[in-house]
């Protein structure tokens, strides 16, 4: 199950081919770290997984790739405004469609991003970085 539906096990097999294509021709890296293969298999097949890797390590890939492969918004939460800021300036940077909300932006901007991720209406893959704080509007 994926996101609560059954999903083939012929369909989960071309959503991991597919994340190797995703890691070359959207991040433009052949091969795939050790480990992450492994966590974005996982991801894909709908089971849960604790990742705990060294910085630098690669996690930041292994939720990324998913969130491009499977459809709908994926929402990351990050304590770090900066990491997040860098994370959605290389997607952006990509053509991947993100969005960044954090505590630093006025009430309106965050109204702004929440609403964009919201309307959305075509099928390229929506990421919104967001500090724990940031849902928090005044």
């Amino acid at each position: 199950m994926v996101n609560g539906v059954n999903v083939a096990q012929a369909e989960v097999l071309n959503l991991e081919s597919g994340a190797k294509q995703v890691l070359q021709e959207t991040f433009g890296y052949q091969q795939f770290r050790p480990g992450q293969e492994a966590i974005i298999d996982t991801a894909l097949s709908g089971r849960d997984c604790l990742v705990v890797m060294p910085t630098g390590g690669g996690k930041s890939l292994c939720y990324q790739i998913p969130a491009l492969l499977l459809d709908g918004l994926t929402v990351v939460v990050s304590p770090l405004i900066s990491l997040m800021k860098d994370q959605v300036d290389q997607l952006l940077a990509n053509g991947v469609a993100a969005a960044c909300l954090n505590s630093t932006q006025s009430r309106e901007q965050q109204l702004e991003v929440m609403a964009g991720c919201r309307t959305r209406t075509d099928s390229s893959a929506v990421y919104c970085a967001g500090t724990p704080d940031a849902g928090q509007l005044s």
